[in-house]
């Protein structure tokens, strides 16, 4: 792809995630993130995608919604961003061996790695830090996958639209044939 195409890409993305930080604050959708970078990025430029996410989110967390200013709500969001960019290496690990279940299989095994190394990052802060272990109820992970499910769908239909127009790849790391 093209490096027009590509940053015109990371923008879309990169304003979507701002909405979705906004609208979700805790709950904000990394793996859906980490996902669609994974599997339409080149390493550098979806991680870089995903840590200007985190970055914003942080932003708009502290800026916006009152985040209290503590060392614990630091080593949180730490953690958020380590999680994040764990998710989007773990599907970076795998996006060979998924690519052949085609977009939808690759999306859905993609998200179920990242959203599993994304919340073991959080897990294992919490252990650590022997506190928030209330977030990972069975309730509230049903509540943040279906959230990041939604954010998925989303996110990949920006994609396709982009790859539709002629700005983004197929989805699949390969240029859109008009391009």
């Amino acid at each position: 792809m093209n490096d027009n195409r590509q940053w015109i890409l990371f923008g879309i993305l990169g304003a979507a995630s701002v909405g979705l930080s906004y609208v979700f604050t805790c709950a904000t959708p990394f793996a859906a993130l980490a996902t669609v970078a994974a599997l339409n990025m080149s390493r550098r430029d979806g991680l870089l995608l995903v840590g200007a996410a985190w970055g914003v989110n942080q932003a708009i967390g502290f800026g916006l919604l009152g985040y209290p200013l503590a060392a614990s709500t630091f080593l949180w969001g730490a953690a958020i961003g380590a999680g994040a960019l764990m998710a989007t290496l773990a599907v970076f690990q795998i996006r060979s061996v998924i690519s052949r279940f085609g977009d939808f299989g690759s999306a859905a095994f993609g998200l179920m790695v990242a959203f599993l190394a994304y919340e073991a990052v959080l897990y294992m802060t919490a252990m650590a830090m022997q506190s928030g272990f209330g977030a990972f109820t069975g309730e509230i992970m049903r509540e943040i996958f279906a959230v990041n499910v939604l954010a998925l769908a989303g996110l990949m239909a920006l994609q396709k639209a982009a790859a539709y127009a002629g700005i983004a790849g197929d989805g699949r790391g390969r240029p859109h044939p008009a391009g």
